[in-house]
């Protein structure tokens, strides 16, 4: 299947590659003189729905106080969550209904293992 997508996760066609891109960002770089890079800064706050960059930056003074640590996932900008429009009552009452089910799934639970 070409649309295979191996055992770790990682796509192997180059319909999902990034590659591609990559390279394409890299030379918009280069020729932008180092100036302009590509993605979004460490730290920024995407609003709600953004759909999550593929790519972002990072100065090196901010690597320097994390130690040198290179792991991509400390760096990535965040998306903000969708603020709910349910009623905040609404939402404490339905929590109260799950709590109660577990609790009866509980107490059965407990009756089944006692006897």
């Amino acid at each position: 299947d070409p649309d295979k997508i191996t055992g770790g996760g990682r796509p192997e066609t180059p319909k999902f590659n990034d590659i591609p891109q990559l390279l394409q960002d890299w030379k918009s770089y280069k020729q932008s003189r180092f100036e302009n890079p590509p993605g979004v800064k460490v730290g920024t706050l995407l609003a709600a729905g953004t759909v999550e960059p593929r790519c972002w930056w990072v100065d090196l003074e901010t690597i320097a106080q994390n130690d040198y640590n290179l792991a991509a996932g400390r760096y990535k900008p965040q998306v903000a969550e969708t603020v709910s429009n349910e009623d905040p009552a609404e939402l404490i009452r339905e929590l109260l209904q799950i709590e109660q089910e577990i609790n009866i799934g509980l107490e059965q639970l407990l009756k089944e293992v006692e006897s």
